[in-house]
């Protein structure tokens, strides 16, 4: 069993979290703002954060005193669905019943960087670092000549050449701006892609990409001389984006394909659709968890001209 290319999502950086013996020391994010959210101990660890959010001279982007208590209780009071359906799932609901969805956004997003931070020295640990190299020698054994991520994290970054397609973390960050790749009037746009639909990502990295923006890697989305054979798709689920009720459209134009609006990564099966027009790509094999999931990939592809080429894969047979 060979492929050529691998895309890959948070399912593999689980995975890799799987197998530490010893715990992190701020366990996973969504464990992590949950524990933050309720934080009694450790007040330095929260009044760094403060500090790192907070107006001081040089911010464009902040969040007032006066508004943090309010972010907090919002997303505490919603922390369930925000872990069960993920923030893009989650705040989509939110976008035009709630003037402050930009505030919670920012706020969380800082603070998942934040977390990355905080356990920089456990994932420069022997123990991750031997992890990092078994996945990494596991992906080149199975032929993988390109390697293409949608993950922030840069977990394996170190042992083969990972392309960040929604950018990456930064290592340690001192202000919220520094979270900023790009500002155009009122508007920002992180050094992390974010948005909750993949119209919404496209139209963000269609800016970054015209301003030739240092933090991403665009040869996924806009090379067109690139060969991607035969690909691997490990780890990414492929949400469904819940900004807008699209039912009614697709019953109107005989169930027509909306997957570009309908998951929060759209834009990645959009430019899979074309790659395999331009005959970039050979075949794709998605990684599963459980045997209902297939079918949910068939709904969501049946439109697409790659649903001929979809093969599927139980994922614990590659990690």
């Amino acid at each position: 069993m060979e492929f050529d290319t691998l895309l890959f999502g948070n399912g593999l950086s689980l995975s890799m979290m799987d197998n530490i013996d010893d715990d992190m020391p701020f366990d996973t994010f969504n464990n992590f703002l949950y524990e933050f959210l309720l934080m009694e101990n450790h007040k330095a660890i929260k009044n760094k954060f403060y500090r790192i959010i907070k107006s001081n001279k040089r911010s464009r982007v902040y969040i007032e005193d006066s508004e943090i208590l309010e972010i907090e209780d919002f997303l505490l009071s919603n922390i369930d669905e925000i872990n069960k359906n993920g923030y893009e799932v989650w705040i989509s609901l939110k976008i035009f019943d709630d003037d402050k969805v930009k505030l919670y956004t920012l706020y969380y997003y800082a603070l998942y960087n934040y977390w990355f931070c905080l356990n920089n020295s456990f994932f420069n640990s022997s123990q991750f670092k031997n992890i990092a190299k078994d996945y990494a020698h596991r992906i080149q054994n199975f032929g993988i000549k390109q390697v293409h991520t949608l993950n922030y994290d840069t977990y394996l970054d170190d042992y083969i050449d990972v392309k960040h397609i929604h950018g990456k973390f930064l290592a340690e960050f001192n202000n919220v701006n520094e979270l900023v790749a790009l500002y155009l009037g009122d508007k920002f746009y992180y050094k992390i892609c974010i948005g909750t639909s993949g119209f919404e990502k496209h139209s963000g990295l269609n800016l970054l990409h015209s301003d030739n923006n240092p933090y991403y890697d665009f040869d996924f989305i806009y090379n067109n001389e690139i060969y991607y054979g035969d690909v691997l798709i490990y780890g990414i689920r492929f949400a469904k984006a819940s900004i807008m009720n699209l039912e009614p459209v697709k019953s109107k134009y005989n169930d027509v394909d909306v997957s570009y609006l309908s998951s929060v990564d759209g834009h990645i099966l959009l430019r899979l659709d074309g790659l395999y027009n331009q005959g970039k790509i050979k075949s794709i094999t998605i990684a599963y968890y459980r045997e209902d999931e297939i079918e949910k990939y068939k709904e969501l592809l049946k439109h697409r001209n790659i649903y001929k080429i979809i093969n599927f894969i139980e994922a614990r047979k590659i990690f």
